[in-house]
């Protein structure tokens, strides 16, 4: 199981590793501004991810990161971060996103 999880891994970094990760996110104009990655922890950053902080995009790049956070540590909440999907209408997706991310949870669940 552990080489179909790395596989998987692999599978979502080269599908979506061609999004780029931004040193500074644009933030809400009203709330908070332009976001410097590297000043927040991954958990805080993911909570605002997609809706308040960044857009499609900045998910898509940060997809890899999270998803093998997921794995590897307790610092991120499962619920906030798979549920980051259909917030961003992952359905909608080219078909080589959707099915990166269709093998990586498949994996996990079976494991």
């Amino acid at each position: 199981m552990e080489n179909e999880l790395r596989a998987a891994l692999a599978g979502v970094r080269d599908t979506f590793g061609r999004y780029p990760l931004r040193a500074v996110l644009d933030g809400c104009p009203n709330c908070r501004g332009s976001v410097l990655v590297d000043e927040h922890d991954l958990f805080t950053l993911t909570v605002s991810l997609g809706s308040t902080v960044g857009g499609r995009a900045d998910v898509k790049a940060l997809l890899p990161v999270l998803l093998e956070r997921l794995l590897g540590s307790d610092d991120l909440d499962p619920d906030i971060v798979l549920g980051k999907l259909p917030y961003q209408e992952w359905r909608t997706w080219p078909r080589v996103e959707q099915q990166a991310i269709d093998a990586y949870l498949d994996v996990v669940w079976r494991s």
